[in-house]
């Protein structure tokens, strides 16, 4: 559910105005809350969703990507996220940061922020081996193991600026049914 509200919000500890509300359906199976309160035993338990959370964006934030996550994407031993050089990805760029990264093949420090407003910092680079590639790492893994996304999620990567600095938030749009029936 999309809300075009004008609300104040905490984001790396400034405040700032935000005017994309998302609300999200799902939350991380760690986010489960058992309730016994009739009694003790545990037929009379049962896991509820929380409260929804709602990923906040700041005015000017765009969309870069949708997309479903493949293996390598939550595989430990890849630990990044892929994304092919797009115009969305271009436009979001300084040309100090274009230089950084497609000519000097740097790496550009970003803060990424997941549905539940946890903030990770991770490498923005291109991709060595694969000319047409920038990925999100050293830290990627954390936000997936946090998460508890799976193959088959379905993740939206959003970028804004914070102070001038390049930012991205990631919105988990769809659960796998794997992952659906793996939280229950």
């Amino acid at each position: 559910m999309e809300n075009k509200v004008k609300k104040t919000i905490k984001l790396f500890g400034k405040m700032m105005e935000v005017g994309i509300v998302y609300v999200l359906e799902d939350a991380p199976a760690d986010h489960l809350v058992n309730q016994e309160q009739e009694t003790e035993t545990a037929s009379s338990s049962r896991a509820v969703m929380p409260p929804r959370r709602e990923l906040e964006l700041p005015q000017g934030a765009r969309l870069i990507t949708e997309r479903r996550l493949e293996a390598s994407d939550v595989a430990p031993t890849q630990s990044r996220f892929f994304l092919p050089i797009s115009e969305e990805i271009d436009e979001v760029l300084t040309q100090s940061e274009r230089v950084m990264l497609l000519e000097k093949f740097e790496t550009v420090k970003v803060k990424v922020v997941d549905s539940i407003q946890r903030c990770y910092d991770m490498d923005f680079k291109k991709w060595p081996s694969v000319n047409d590639r920038l990925v999100l790492n050293h830290g990627w893994m954390q936000l997936v193991k946090d998460n508890h996304l799976q193959k088959g999620d379905v993740v939206e990567l959003w970028s804004y600026r914070q102070d001038s600095r390049l930012c991205f938030a990631v919105k988990i749009r769809e659960r796998s049914k794997r992952n659906i029936s793996s939280s229950d």
